[in-house]
This record gives structure tokens, C-alpha cells and sequence, in this order.
């Protein structure tokens, strides 16, 4: 999860809060590929398009043939988009982070060696959000908030 300590909060020159990352080790610059092609999957899932999804997910040339990897991959894939089916999120009242938690060892033993680093790079950062949300205890829309980026 995110480390609180990493991150500061202030007001910049509109008077609207901005969030800064202090730690130089949480930055990484991503192909536009890759960060087109990451869009694209994480829309996927919101919009729960699983053949859209592993054929993104397999275009990075992981293999999901496997067994159970798709059905791994996809719980997975529930769990990050549900607060994008609400309005408003409670985050306060969330399991989102112990539940992704709880899933990260059998994904990392499931794909070891098979998930592109940028990809696994991006979601440790969505997974230190959600994690900071529920520290926050943040009731937003979700939705609303990623629409905007893609």
C-alpha cells in the first residue's frame, strides 16, 4: 500500500488541493502504447468486457491458456472495478484493499515472470490509491473521476 509519508498534500495557485509524491522511486515514464493499451483494459473491466480484457491482457503476450489464470486474473479484475459501479464510494467502509491483498500472492505465483513490469508497476500505484482512500475513508465518484483520462 501507499506509505503516508511518501505524499503531501497542498493548496496550489486555483486554491484546489494537489497531491505530490515525494518519493522518486513511485515515478516511472510509460510508453503511450502501453498506457493507451492499459486504458483500454482497465475500461474493459469497468464495463465488464472479459473477451475485450484477456485479449488486451494477451496482446502483452501472457499467456492465459494456463489453467484457472483467466478466472484468477478476472476475480482480480472485480474486486479493482467495484467502485466504479457506484455513484458515490464508500471507501471508509471498503474491504477493496485486504481483498486485493489477499489475492496478490497467487496472481504473483500464478503469472511469475508473465506480467509486463509496467503493468504490474501501475497497479501496485492503483492498489497504494486504494489503500489511501480507505485511510481517508473518501466517499467520491470514482467513475466521474477516472472518465476523465480516458
Amino acid at each position: 500500500g501507499a506509505h503516508f509519508g511518501n505524499y503531501q498534500i497542498r493548496l496550489n495557485e486555483k486554491k484546489k488541493e494537489e497531491w505530490i509524491c515525494l518519493d522518486l522511486g513511485a515515478h516511472k515514464y510509460l510508453k503511450g502504447d502501453f498506457i493507451q493499451t492499459y486504458k483500454e483494459m482497465m475500461s474493459a473491466v469497468i464495463q465488464s468486457d472479459r473477451e475485450k480484457y484477456f485479449r488486451l491482457v494477451e496482446s502483452f503476450g501472457i499467456d492465459l491458456n494456463k489453467k484457472n489464470r483467466k478466472e484468477i486474473l478476472w476475480e482480480y479484475c472485480e474486486i479493482v472495478a467495484t467502485p466504479f459501479s457506484y455513484k458515490n464510494y464508500d471507501w471508509g467502509e471498503s474491504d477493496i484493499p485486504q481483498e486485493l491483498f489477499k489475492r496478490i500472492p497467487l496472481i504473483m505465483k500464478e503469472f511469475s515472470g508473465g506480467i509486463p513490469f509496467d503493468g504490474f508497476f501501475i497497479d501496485r500505484k492503483v492498489a497504494g490509491v486504494f489503500f489511501m482512500m480507505k485511510h481517508l475513508k473518501a466517499n467520491i465518484n470514482v467513475r466521474e473521476i477516472f472518465d476523465k483520462y480516458l
